[in-house]
């Protein structure tokens, strides 16, 4: 399989999984960059991105920014018909290391022991290069290679909640998604 993982927001982290293992990873400033190497959207089965969570706070005008980056990099992926996963932060941190709440670093900490050390530049490891937002991106593709695969219990229904030919939102065992 391989999933583009992504993590929206002012720097867009983003990894690209094959086989469950990251091959290509990396931050942009504009989402667009995302889906025009055509070589990358063509081989893509599947596109996971993190999501804003609504808490009753004032709107500040990044969160709006990073909202409509997520719909713009949904719309852009699906047009392809390629299916798109929508996952909160709270659901990625509670798939790693079983609560909601966390720090940048646990998330880090849980991405390294998952899939390898960052290594040096001599003996690179399976993260090397990783930074920033790509570890949280990683954490997002973690979570959706896990649950299309079945582990975890909820991949079955996560796998099958996405039909790229339906249009209307849905919502599946916590994992959200929807067609725009």
């Amino acid at each position: 399989m391989k999933l583009l993982a992504v993590d929206p927001g002012k720097t867009i982290g983003f990894v690209l999984f094959v086989g469950g293992e990251p091959r290509l990873m990396g931050e942009l400033s504009d989402y667009r960059k995302l889906s025009q190497d055509t070589d990358l959207v063509y081989m893509l089965d599947a596109v996971c991105i993190e999501t804003i969570v609504p808490y009753s706070q004032q709107l500040q005008q990044d969160v709006i920014n990073t909202c409509m980056q997520i719909g713009g990099i949904a719309d852009r992926f699906r047009q392809q018909q390629i299916p798109v996963y929508m996952v909160t932060r709270p659901e990625v941190k509670r798939h790693l290391f079983g609560k909601q709440s966390g720090t940048d670093a646990e998330v880090r900490r849980a991405v390294l022991e998952r899939l390898g050390e960052v290594g040096t530049k001599k003996t690179p490891g399976p993260c090397y290069g990783m930074k920033g937002h790509m570890f949280a991106a990683a954490a997002v593709g973690i979570l959706a290679i896990d649950q299309l695969a079945g582990d975890r219990g909820e991949g079955k229904k996560f796998a099958a909640a996405f039909d790229p030919t339906t249009t209307g939102n849905f919502a599946t065992s916590g994992i959200a998604g929807e067609n725009l």
